[in-house]
């Protein structure tokens, strides 16, 4: 397959270019199969950013017996993991060795969770990054020119960027994968300095001043907005005044006891609004 880098907004560019390298891990698992309902992890590695293996083992499935040796399963079969232990026994090691990571990257992250659930355990709270997905929405194929490519492998990534590929363990993946995103990163940020530091000091400028433009424009709508309010405040004052004065009236010639307590409320819930509207921000 014949990848392309495809053409972005400036904002899908930055993001591209200020995605994390320093002080991730990789993640790569082997599995009796796809089946998330159904299979387990048979095989788990984790890399660092510098490619070093941290965590490489065959482990048993707690509930899968049986299950063909096939590419899923990196060829191993159940007579490959006797007396092997189940990986939820290695959590602590596991977690230990995230913990604090800024990032863990996984060509197919939402399936690797998957598998890890059934396995009894959870990635810590980190950022989880799809290395197939982030390929995939970056880069397009000759048969899709200007689109993002349908599906992507690590074997294909690999071969894009020019990094050894061995899809026979699960520490060889980790590692490409690893390998892989860093290469993407450092794609994006070349394609964003292959645009010139001129280009993006414009930009930064045109951004500057419509920021300054908009915050101009919020000020004086807010100034007439407060304007409004103030003079609504002073219509309920005047409805006020109008209620107290009618109050007077009555009271002077002897009028309804009732009707005075009705104006005399109408009078405090107006000046009680023109307060509202006064002290509106």
């Amino acid at each position: 397959m014949e990848y392309s880098f495809l053409e972005m907004s400036d904002e899908a560019l930055l993001e591209g270019c200020g995605l994390p390298i320093e002080g991730g891990a990789a993640i790569a698992l082997f599995s009796t199969g796809y089946d998330v309902e159904e299979d387990e992890i048979v095989s788990f590695s984790l890399a660092d950013a510098n490619g070093a293996v941290l965590f490489d083992e065959t482990v048993k499935p707690h509930n899968r017996e049986g299950w063909a040796a096939c590419d899923a399963s990196g060829r191993i079969g159940p007579e490959d993991v006797e007396g092997a232990v189940a990986l939820y026994e290695r959590e602590d090691e596991i977690m230990e060795l995230l913990d604090g990571v800024p990032y863990v990257v996984c060509v197919h992250v939402d399936f690797a969770k998957a598998m890890l659930d059934r396995s009894w355990i959870s990635l810590p709270q980190t950022r989880e990054i799809d290395l197939g997905e982030l390929f995939r929405l970056s880069h397009g194929t000759s048969d899709r020119p200007g689109e993002p490519a349908t599906a992507v492998s690590l074997e294909g990534i690999s071969s894009y960027y020019g990094v050894p590929y061995d899809g026979t363990s699960t520490a060889a993946i980790a590692r490409s994968t690893m390998d892989c995103y860093k290469a993407i990163v450092s794609e994006f940020r070349e394609k964003r300095d292959a645009k010139g530091a001129a280009y993006w000091e414009e930009r930064e400028r045109r951004l500057s001043e419509a920021a300054a433009a908009d915050g101009a424009s919020s000020a004086a709508a807010r100034m007439r907005e407060r304007r409004m309010n103030q003079m609504n405040a002073l219509l309920w004052v005047a409805g006020g005044l109008i209620f107290i004065s009618l109050i007077i009236q009555l009271y002077q010639r002897g009028g309804d006891v009732g009707l005075m307590v009705v104006a005399g409320a109408a009078a405090v819930f107006s000046f009680l609004r023109a307060a509202a509207n006064w002290n509106k921000k």
